[in-house]
């Protein structure tokens, strides 16, 4: 019997290591239409509070996005885009 709650112990912090391996880091640059850098852009993950703000080249990255995440962009005087 210890056996077996010993086993399924492991199966449940398995599962846990699993899940946290679909994890990833995104990264990208905000341009505007033309292509010009969009410095101080915001790109939030739209369900959590992960995001970060674009550097003086429009590059960011977040770490530790979960797989399907929807990014939501915005820029002061543009419309938001997902």
């Amino acid at each position: 019997m210890k056996s077996k709650l010993l086993i399924l112990v492991l199966f449940l912090f398995a599962g846990i290591g699993i899940s946290k391996a679909q994890n990833f880091s995104v990264s990208g640059t905000v341009t505007d239409a033309e292509g010009t850098p969009l410095p101080g852009a915001t790109i939030m993950a739209k369900t959590t509070n992960k995001g970060a703000t674009a550097d003086f080249d429009g590059n960011y990255t977040i770490d530790d996005i979960a797989t399907g995440e929807t990014l939501v962009v915005s820029f002061l005087g543009f419309t938001s885009k997902e």
